[in-house]
């Protein structure tokens, strides 16, 4: 990342991009509601860190930490260049987001019982949307490096990976009859038993690696020398 310009404003949307989150991560955990009080996939306390949604968007708050000290180092000359693990780590949560956005766009926002809009309000308005949305801006627009090689952006896979041993194993400890509570699948990917769970799980995976190469692929399309 060789462009000042774009250095900056890297910069200043990776802060704003972190007040977002702290802001959405109080406001779930605390449950103040600023802009309705229906909140569909949210909950107050610990268990909102259960949601794939909650853990991304904080897992990306703490690359945004590290990533902007080292563009803070870079523009006052103490580096030459941001290191490759930085990138890769950027990359990594940027997918992870991603994936929480798509899903929620295109699936779990026309399941919603309050309505498809209902995942877009109050904390979810960041996580499901404006944090994943300045995320993609920042990666693709203005973090572009060559540095990022395509078997590091496997790397992005490893959040999905992670939360699914969780997420599957908890649903098939509560399923009875090929059937388990919402409750426990808030997802809606097991609700059609044991099949839904082999099909979500290879629709899923296979969105993720599209992110992967696809964010990649537009990082590197872009740099320049």
């Amino acid at each position: 990342m060789k462009n000042t310009k774009s250095l900056k404003l890297s910069l200043i949307i990776n802060i704003i991009n972190f007040v977002f989150i702290t802001f959405a991560t109080i406001s779930m955990y605390t449950g103040f509601n600023f802009m309705t009080d229906v909140n569909d996939l949210s909950l107050e306390g610990y268990s909102a860190f259960q949601f794939f949604t909650v853990d991304s968007n904080l897992l990306l708050g703490f690359v945004i930490i590290i990533f902007v000290i080292y563009e803070i180092l870079l523009l006052s000359s103490k580096i030459n260049e941001i290191p490759k693990w930085v990138y890769i780590i950027k990359h990594v949560g940027t997918v992870g987001v991603t994936l929480t956005m798509l899903v929620t766009v295109f699936f779990l926002g026309f399941i919603a019982s309050s309505g498809y809009f209902s995942l877009f309000t109050n904390a979810n308005l960041f996580y499901h949307l404006l944090s994943p949305l300045l995320s993609l801006v920042c990666f693709i627009l203005l973090e572009n490096t060559n540095k990022i090689k395509f078997n590091d952006c496997l790397f992005g896979m490893l959040p999905l990976i992670l939360y699914s041993c969780y997420y599957i194993s908890n649903v098939l400890m509560h399923m009875e009859n090929g059937k388990v509570s919402t409750f426990y699948d808030f997802y809606y990917f097991a609700q059609g038993g044991i099949i839904s769970i082999i099909i979500s799980i290879i629709v899923v995976f296979s969105i993720t690696f599209g992110i992967c190469y696809l964010t990649y692929y537009f990082n590197r399309k872009l740099y320049k020398e």
